[in-house]
């Protein structure tokens, strides 16, 4: 299982606006494509790229391979950044990290 993470660095100005198409646009679309599953939205806590007037936010989810996962990222991943590009231009910034995930002692037990 690979967990796709896209992290997020936006104006404070635009947080509210912004989690609220995370939640109700671009986790609903990810999972609609039915390439990835399980999405979550975090806020990033510390670090250096914290400022006063930005802040950093994190949405992940889940693809069964990395093929599945590079499939999503670009094709309805852009997609969905494109969207977010044309609502908020250049005033977000973002990168992606692919995870393998690695199950636990109990996780591998019930495989």
């Amino acid at each position: 299982m690979i967990a796709i993470n896209t992290t997020f660095h936006i104006p404070c100005t635009i947080k509210r606006a912004f989690v609220d198409w995370l939640r109700s646009s671009y986790c609903p679309q990810a999972v609609d494509s039915g390439c990835v599953s399980d999405p979550v939205v975090f806020r990033i806590l510390g670090g250096s790229e914290e400022s006063p007037d930005h802040m950093s936010v994190a949405c992940q989810v889940k693809a069964p391979t990395l093929a599945a996962a590079r499939n999503w990222h670009d094709g309805h991943g852009a997609v969905l950044r494109s969207e977010m590009h044309r609502i908020w231009g250049n005033s977000v910034l973002f990168f992606t990290t692919y995870l393998e995930i690695i199950p636990t002692d109990a996780d591998s037990s019930q495989q």
